[in-house]
């Protein structure tokens, strides 16, 4: 495996990592915190991570991405978890596939697009549980135990 997909699968677990920390704890009604008219509650952002999540999967797996009902907060959690690891284990085995501006996709699109994007709204989920009156507490991430293939989020 090259350092490049070795990199995003450490971001991968950096990703499940930082969601854990956003979950465990979390008020059990945290999925439907409503922080304002304009505003996605939890259940809706995790659900765009996983669509985000599975759009990547797609790219190894030549699958069109598919529009997927919006779960509750668990069902959501455990359908990231069963996203990463499939991502995971495509990164590890399998070649991207398709095209993108009439150009094959590459571990950079997905990179740019659906990881970081992803890592977005997982920010956004720690800022929606400090609004909603319960913090996540203060750590150090670059003292984390992450390591890429562990995602036990």
């Amino acid at each position: 495996m090259d350092d490049e997909r070795q990199l995003l699968r450490h971001l991968l677990a950096t990703l499940c990592y930082r969601l854990k920390r956003v979950a465990v704890g979390a008020p059990v009604n945290f999925g439907e915190f409503a922080a304002g008219s304009d505003v996605r509650k939890p259940v809706e952002i995790l659900h765009h991570i996983n669509d985000l999540l599975r759009f990547a999967n797609g790219r190894f797996r030549a699958l069109a991405t598919a529009i997927i009902a919006k779960g509750n907060w668990e069902a959501e959690l455990k359908t990231f978890a069963e996203l990463a690891a499939h991502v995971d284990e495509a990164l590890v085995e399998l070649p991207l596939r398709g095209v993108l501006n009439g150009k094959p996709i590459t571990i950079e699109h997905l990179l740019q697009g659906p990881f970081c994007d992803a890592m977005s709204h997982v920010g956004q989920l720690a800022l929606l549980r400090r609004l909603a009156g319960a913090p996540i507490t203060t750590e150090n991430f670059v003292r984390a135990e992450i390591r890429a293939g562990r995602l036990d989020a």
